[in-house]
């Protein structure tokens, strides 16, 4: 199926920027271009559409009327009908009604609107798994590759990766991203650049990887790739390695330790957790000597791999504990993000029911801060400060609302329908929540969840796939 092959490239092309970009008049602030606000064509943007639209008219295609579609889509459900059709419309009305900037709130929700109909094909069509970690395992190994030579390099690769979306720049680029080594004795400080590879900044990349890693390590996922082709097993090995080595050099602290944490759950995940299952597999009457014997079939069944992999997590905490050894309070980044926070709170005090209208933080951002700080033009670092003045209470009861009637759903469905393939989901998938529970956690941090074109798919793929995998919220005979 065509629409499947857009798909599988979507998900490799995920970490590149490359784009074409236009600059109208509302996409200044304060006479200075602002690339949040840029109205920009991305390649990512062509094969989502093109996954979106293969799959319509393959639907259309098998005699499959429109209204049917729609139903399939939209569901049967009176309620749900209810907020699609009127509530919603109603509330995105007065949201871009109370916009300072009207053709932003426009593009705004045209992009949200973009990742439903994604986030739609996603629960609709039931993608295999197998999709999502082949893609995540090549992007994330070219992704760690170009991120590894521009820290050997300090400056970027250049050449054919400029159509992966890589940015021109030196560690003495004006504003690049750099983190200062501290070395004992006379070596002093020396500042190093942060890699980059093909996101807009370090902290994106290393919220790609703490991510995707994780769902590589997967077991349950690795078996069902290893079903699908047996080499992919040692190029996923390869991309764990350098995906790890990639997130320690983009120096983001609050990724590496929410993969401190990671590692040191899986650490004793497999040798407390692994061990006392194996052993208590043994019939009570078993003797000490049989007891010996699975102690020791358990030690072998640690391969080479699984050992390194546990000192390459030592390493990381090592690494990570320096990385967090240099946060300060007073340093100038952290005075930023608390500057940026007061303004959303007083943002969205100015507009607390519809908000100040989707996309139109950044425009309203001058209105309320110093004039010292009007250099910092930027998203806040909260997603949850940045929603909830962007759309305000009605948006924010909005999403819960939908939430709660989607999880109802969902449980209903696994009541009524305990077959062995949800069982199945439900065990093997259980790393894709994991994963969601990262991004809700880096959500208090940064922002790019909901501002940046690769945030945003990730964010989408990993919750359309964490909802049809876990729930079956919408049973039907799955595709291949």
């Amino acid at each position: 199926m065509i629409h499947r092959i857009f798909f599988f490239l979507l998900i490799v092309f995920l970490p590149t920027q490359l784009g074409l970009h236009f600059w109208p008049e509302w996409s200044y602030v304060l006479g200075r271009r602002i690339d949040f606000l840029s109205s920009t064509l991305f390649i990512t943007d062509i094969l989502l559409v093109g996954t979106v639209m293969f799959w319509l008219l393959e639907y259309l295609f098998m005699k499959k009327s429109i209204k049917g579609l729609v139903l399939s889509i939209w569901g049967k459900s009176i309620l749900l009908n209810t907020i699609y059709l009127m509530l919603i419309p109603l509330f995105i009305y007065f949201n871009i009604l109370n916009a300072a900037s009207r053709p932003v709130a426009l593009y705004s929700w045209f992009k949200f609107f973009e990742y439903v109909l994604l986030f739609m094909y996603i629960i609709k069509t039931k993608p295999s798994i197998y999709f999502l970690s082949t893609g995540l395992t090549v992007g994330i190994l070219y992704s760690s590759i170009i991120a590894i030579g521009q820290f050997l390099l300090q400056h970027s690769l250049g050449g054919i990766f400029w159509f992966l979306g890589e940015r021109t720049f030196t560690v003495d680029t004006p504003g690049i991203a750099r983190f200062p080594l501290c070395l004992p004795s006379f070596f002093g400080c020396i500042e190093f650049l942060r890699s980059y590879a093909t996101f807009p900044h370090p902290n994106v990349l290393a919220g790609y990887l703490a991510v995707g890693v994780p769902l590589l390590l997967n077991k349950q996922i690795a078996k069902y790739t290893n079903k699908q082709i047996n080499k992919l097993n040692t190029v996923r090995k390869i991309a764990i390695v350098l995906g790890l080595l990639a997130l320690v050099l983009t120096f983001s602290r609050s990724a590496v330790l929410v993969m401190i944490l990671f590692g040191l759950f899986r650490f004793m995940q497999f040798f407390i957790f692994d061990k006392v299952k194996l052993v208590n597999t043994a019939r009570p009457e078993r003797s000490r000597r049989e007891y010996r014997i699975l102690n020791t079939a358990f030690m072998i069944h640690t391969s080479i791999f699984k050992k390194a992999a546990i000192l390459f997590v030592f390493l990381l905490c090592v690494v990570g504990l320096y990385v967090l050894k240099n946060f300060n309070l007073a340093e100038e980044s952290l005075v930023v993000r608390q500057e940026l926070m007061a303004s959303a709170w007083t943002l969205f005090q100015s507009s607390p029911l519809f908000g100040i209208g989707l996309g139109n933080f950044i425009v309203r951002l001058p209105d309320v801060l110093t004039a010292h700080s009007v250099y910092f033009l930027q998203p806040v670092h909260n997603i949850y400060l940045l929603l909830l003045s962007e759309i305000g209470i009605v948006g924010i009861g909005s999403l819960l609302l939908f939430g709660y009637i989607f999880l109802n759903t969902a449980i209903s469905n696994i009541k009524n329908q305990k077959s062995n393939i949800q069982l199945k989901n439900k065990k093997s998938h259980h790393a894709l929540r994991i994963t969601l529970f990262v991004i809700l956690v880096l959500g208090f941090v940064d922002h790019y969840w909901l501002t940046l074109q690769q945030g945003q798919i990730l964010f989408t793929l990993i919750l359309g796939y964490s909802f049809f995998t876990s729930s079956a919220v919408f049973p039907e005979k799955k595709d291949a």
